[in-house]
C-alpha cells in the first residue's frame, strides 16, 4: 500500500530547497574567517565590511570595474593580487571611509604589485579617508598611480597614506580634479610621488611627498589654464614643471619660502596675475632648470602688475635665445606688467636676465645679474 505524504510538508521542503540553492548562488562559497574573493565574471557587493576574526576580508583578483555605489567601512582588509585593483567608471562611486583607530587597508598580495584605485567618475561621493595603501601603482595602458583621478574623475583626500607605490602614488590628471587632500603622505619607489595638474597645486600643502633620487612633485601640462589664487608651499620636494611648452596661470601665485621649481627643457610659467615670491636669506625661493646649463627653459614671463621677487635664484631661462628671451620677461600687452625685485641672483639665460619691455621695474639692492648671453636687462 502506498503511503501519500502531505502536500503543504512536500511543499516546504521543496521551496527550502530551493531557497537555499538562491542563497548559494548570491553569496561567495567562503569559510568563516576566510577572505572573500572580488572577481570581475559578477557584480561586486554593494558594501564592504571588516568581519571580526578575518586577518584578510577580502582578496581582489582583476582590475574590477565599479559602476554603483561602492562603500568600504572601517577595518577594512583588502589584499590585491598582480595588476588588479578598481577602476570607478560611468555611474560608479567609491568611498572607502576608515577610522583613525580602524584604517582600511589595500595591500599587493603577498607584495604583488597592483594597479591601485582609479578613479574616471565625478560622483562626490568619491572619497579616500583613514586609508593605507601599499604595493600599489603599476602602470595600466597609460593610466598610472595608486590613485588617479583622470578625464572626469574627482575626489577627495584625507587622512591617507600610499607606500612604495611603482609609479605615482598620487595622480591627478588629463582634466581630473583633486577636490581636497589633506594630512596625507604618498612615497614612491620612483622619482614622482605625485603627478598634478596645475589647478591641484594650491591644495599640496601640509602633505608629504617623498620618492626616490631627485623625486619631485611633476606639474603636467594642461589646455585650459586654472583660474584662481594658490599658493605654492614648500614640501619635501620640488615643483617640477613638464616639458615642451609653458604652463599657463591665471590668479596670483603666491611663492611659499624655501620652494624649488625645476623645469624641464622648453618648460616655463606664464602669470595671469600677480607673482609673489618673497623668500628669505635662509630660504630662498629657486627657479632652476632640471639640467644644469644655460637656455634650458623659457623663464617666468609676467602678464599683470603686482609682482614681486625677493631672495631668490633664477637660473637657465631664455630657451629660445630670441631677441626678447629671458629668466624673466614682464609683458608689454596692454595694461602691462610691473615687478620690484631685491636680493635675487638671475644667471645663466640664453637671453638677458631680465626683459622689460618698457614696464616698471623697481629694483632693491643685490639684485645680481651672471653669465647671461645677451646681457644683463632689455628695457
Amino acid at each position: 500500500m502506498l503511503t501519500r505524504l502531505p502536500l503543504a510538508p512536500l511543499a516546504l521542503a521543496v521551496l527550502t530547497l530551493l531557497s537555499g540553492c538562491k542563497k548559494l548562488q548570491g553569496a561567495p562559497l567562503t569559510k568563516k574567517g576566510e577572505p572573500v574573493k572580488l572577481g570581475c565574471d559578477a557584480p561586486i557587493p554593494a558594501a564592504l565590511s571588516h568581519e571580526e576574526g578575518r586577518a584578510v576580508d577580502y582578496v581582489v583578483t582583476c582590475m574590477v570595474p565599479v559602476h554603483t555605489s561602492l562603500t568600504i567601512g572601517s577595518g577594512t582588509a583588502l589584499v590585491f593580487q598582480a595588476n588588479a585593483g578598481f577602476v570607478v567608471e560611468q555611474g560608479g562611486s567609491l568611498a572607502a571611509k576608515g577610522t583613525a583607530a580602524a584604517p582600511i587597508t589595500m595591500t599587493g598580495e603577498g607584495g604583488a604589485r597592483w594597479h591601485g584605485v582609479h578613479v574616471f567618475t565625478a560622483a562626490p561621493q568619491n572619497e579616500l579617508t583613514f586609508v593605507r595603501i601599499k604595493d600599489a601603482g603599476t602602470a595600466r595602458v597609460d593610466w598610472k598611480g595608486a590613485i588617479l583621478a583622470t578625464g572626469e574623475g574627482a575626489l577627495t583626500v584625507r587622512d591617507t597614506t600610499v607606500e612604495a607605490a611603482d609609479t605615482h602614488a598620487l595622480a591627478v590628471t588629463d582634466g581630473g580634479k583633486l577636490r581636497a587632500v589633506e594630512r596625507s603622505s604618498f612615497a614612491s619607489k620612483g622619482d614622482t610621488p605625485a603627478l598634478v595638474s596645475p589647478d591641484a597645486i594650491g591644495k599640496l600643502a601640509k602633505n608629504s611627498f617623498k620618492g626616490g633620487a631627485g623625486a619631485s612633485v611633476r606639474v603636467e601640462l594642461t589646455n585650459d589654464p586654472p583660474r584662481g589664487d594658490q599658493t605654492w608651499a614648500k614640501l619635501d620636494v620640488p615643483y617640477r614643471i613638464a616639458a615642451g611648452r609653458a604652463v599657463q596661470l591665471v590668479g596670483k601665485q603666491t611663492f611659499s619660502p624655501g620652494v624649488t621649481v625645476l623645469f624641464e627643457d622648453g618648460a616655463g610659467l606664464v602669470v595671469h596675475g600677480a607673482l609673489v615670491a618673497r623668500g628669505t636669506p635662509t630660504e630662498k625661493i629657486r627657479f632652476r632648470p632640471v639640467t644644469s646649463g644655460s637656455a634650458r627653459h623659457a623663464g617666468l614671463a609676467l602678464v599683470e602688475k603686482g609682482n614681486v621677487l625677493e631672495h631668490c635664484e633664477i637660473a637657465g631661462g631664455g630657451a629660445d635665445k630670441s631677441d626678447d628671451a629671458g629668466n624673466v620677461v614682464l609683458s608689454g600687452d596692454s595694461g602691462g606688467a610691473d615687478l620690484t625685485i631685491a636680493e635675487c641672483l638671475l644667471e645663466g639665460s640664453g637671453g638677458y636676465g631680465l626683459v622689460a619691455h618698457g614696464q616698471a621695474v623697481k629694483q632693491g639692492a643685490n639684485v645680481v645679474f651672471r653669465s647671461n648671453a645677451k646681457g644683463t636687462t632689455k628695457p
